[in-house]
């Protein structure tokens, strides 16, 4: 059968940056009855998901411990990025097998769309087409087990439906990283959690598994508080006992001072030892109650509590005055040079929160590049997060290079999006996720007047999907949001622009503040 296994394995980038630590873990194919078939992988931005998928393909070793995997064939990854036309997606669209034809058909794939001479060529497919010929390359193989890392990232709803029909008939071991709930509903009946560097493994989708592990460790916490109470009470008790002590010891003293030499010897010998039963009385006790302090305050030690992450934004946005910032009409062409949108009209006003939607390639890209083209020319800063990032590694670097006035805020921006900035600038393999945060975290913190975010939920971990929306509600700039996430883009936006037909269509919202 086919299945995998991991006995204390361990991995780290850096000294700072631990991805696992003695993990271990058993997994084996669902029966083919399982009608949802792959386990989803969970975790916090940074905590290694994309890592520990490229540790089952064999792509990277474990530092310590032993990694086995038992299929006929070695694991298939389809990793996050979609940027380049590899061999595999090439060989497949030319591939006339029944099953080839089946998945290009129930995926919406025409091998001529990757042809510059026959259709739009690979670089002008939008993202979320190319994830689709990437998916459909690597499931035409029928691999034993099929790791996805974020699958879902650039599709809209009607291509993340296609794709999770194509996913429930898959039969063998898979493993699926993603931020998208409604995919791990539909997907998944086992869940594994990677946390504080390890694996644990949930039965259940994420939804089911996350209530069972936030009570544990809401639990925890109250645990935690109860034993620091404890601890704090055991402390003030003591200090009665050691004022109570000093007293004791105060008391004789002045009795022999006012009677002065004429007390009597045995009552005076009476009196002392007393005293010194009494004085090792209250020694004990005070003994005593150092232990039992030393107790709660270790109990209170014990507990391996994260680090709790958020906080409010101040912003440092910078009105221009102008009314109208930037204004697109005419013909919109994309790459391939052909017009995608005609008579286009459209205005970006001052505070105007604008929501762009449309179907996967339906030019939503191309409009928000073209209208930067026009703000280029204008006093307005923009601050522009693309749906990938060039180089994980560089936004790193150019973060720590700022001066410590700048990092400092940008870092501190970092925070209240979820990520420990004493990590993030460590490691030397920052995962998508984390370098995206610390790019929206730069452009928060800046003096933008123009926020431009492109899919910015992609790579996103859940909570940081919550804590980026509690961070855009109160932008004071005007925002420019394509996403495919409705809640995300009701929440932060109040007009809609929609790119569908080759047209654009304005929806004005009533609490949109700019608009006209």
């Amino acid at each position: 059968m086919t299945s995998l296994h991991l006995r204390g394995v361990s991995y780290a980038h850096t000294l700072a940056a631990v991805i696992l630590d003695e993990a271990t873990l058993d997994l084996a194919a669902p029966p083919p009855s399982e009608a949802r078939p792959f386990v989803g992988v969970v975790g916090a931005n940074g905590a290694g998901k994309s890592t520990l998928l490229r540790l089952l393909t064999g792509e990277l070793v474990p530092t310590t411990g032993h990694l086995d995997v038992q299929a006929t064939m070695p694991p298939r990854l389809v990793p996050q990025g979609v940027g380049e036309l590899t061999e595999d997606v090439r060989a497949f669209a030319w591939q006339w097998d029944g099953v080839a034809e089946r998945l290009r058909r129930r995926l919406g794939l025409d091998p001529d769309d990757l042809d510059p001479a026959l259709g739009r060529g690979w670089d002008a497919l939008s993202p979320g087409q190319r994830k689709r010929w990437q998916i459909a390359a690597t499931l035409a193989e029928e691999p034993d087990v099929l790791l996805l890392d974020e699958p879902t990232n650039h599709l809209d709803a009607a291509a993340r439906e296609l794709l999770v029909d194509v996913l429930v008939g898959f039969r063998g071991l898979g493993l699926i990283v993603s931020h998208d709930r409604g995919v791990l509903e539909r997907l998944t009946h086992r869940t594994v959690r990677l946390h504080q560097a390890d694996l644990e493994l949930h039965a259940g989708s994420y939804v089911e598994a996350a209530a069972r592990w936030r009570a544990a460790d809401e639990a925890e916490r109250n645990a935690h508080d109860r034993a620091r109470r404890e601890a704090r009470r055991q402390r003030r008790i003591l200090a009665d006992v050691r004022r109570d002590r000093s007293s004791a010891e105060a008391a004789p003293r002045r009795e022999r001072r006012l009677a002065g030499p004429s007390q009597p010897d045995a009552r005076e010998a009476g009196r002392r030892s007393a005293q010194r039963k009494a004085e090792a009385a209250l020694a004990r006790r005070v003994t005593q109650m150092h232990a039992r302090v030393g107790r709660a305050e270790a109990a209170a030690d014990g507990f391996d509590l994260q680090r709790n992450l958020g906080g409010e934004l101040g912003f440092h946005h910078i009105d221009t005055g102008r009314r109208v910032l930037a204004r697109l009409t005419g013909d919109v062409e994309h790459a391939g040079g052909d017009v995608l949108l005609r008579d286009v009209d459209v205005a970006l006003h001052r505070g105007q929160r604008v929501h762009v939607d449309g179907a996967n390639g339906a030019g939503k890209t191309s409009l928000i590049t073209a209208l930067l083209d026009v703000v280029t020319d204008t006093p307005e800063q923009v601050g522009l997060l693309p749906q990938e990032l060039a180089s994980p590694t560089a936004v790193v670097a150019e973060v720590g290079a700022l001066d410590p006035e700048q990092r400092g805020r940008v870092l501190g921006t970092l925070a209240t999006l979820g990520v420990d900035p004493d990590r993030v600038l460590v490691t030397e393999a920052p995962s998508p996720g984390e370098a995206r945060k610390l790019a929206l975290a730069r452009f928060l913190s800046s003096s933008a007047s123009v926020l431009v975010l492109d899919e910015p939920t992609n790579h996103l971990d859940l909570p940081s999907i919550e804590r980026l929306e509690a961070a855009l509600r109160p932008w004071p700039g005007a925002l420019l949001l394509i996403t495919h996430d409705d809640g995300l883009a009701r929440a932060t936006t109040r007009t809609t622009w929609t790119v569908a037909d080759g047209a654009v269509y304005v929806s004005v919202g009533e609490e949109d503040g700019g608009a006209p």
